[in-house]
């Protein structure tokens, strides 16, 4: 190939190189925002007592209600696997609450 040819072939991998790289980095970029965005959220709704996380928030796949098909939804202020106390008001896992009433509230009836 000729040396003009080459010097165009070498810029035009330069520039996919460049912007595949410029990709990748937006994405590790992203992924690191949810990820930081979850963990946020986790540390939101942790046992008071155990300080267990949730696993995540509860989803509810498409269904058909009503006539209508409802759409998947995501409910953020629902986490699986704790609950809120009624008398503090604060979160715990399945292991620390019952009918709504965390251990601590319980100990001190």
């Amino acid at each position: 190939m000729n040396n003009w040819k080459q010097k165009i072939e070498d810029m035009y991998q330069s520039k996919a190189k460049r912007k595949a790289e410029q990709e990748l980095t937006q994405e590790t970029q992203e992924r690191a925002e949810n990820l930081k965005a979850f963990k946020n959220w986790q540390e939101r709704f942790k046992c008071h007592i155990c300080s267990k996380f949730p696993s995540g928030p509860l989803v509810i796949k498409e269904q058909w209600y009503g006539g209508e098909i409802w759409p998947e939804a995501t409910y953020w202020d629902m986490p699986i696997g704790m609950g809120k106390c009624v008398t503090c008001g604060k979160w715990a896992c399945e292991d620390h609450i019952y009918r709504k009433v965390c251990q601590k509230c319980a100990e001190r009836l």
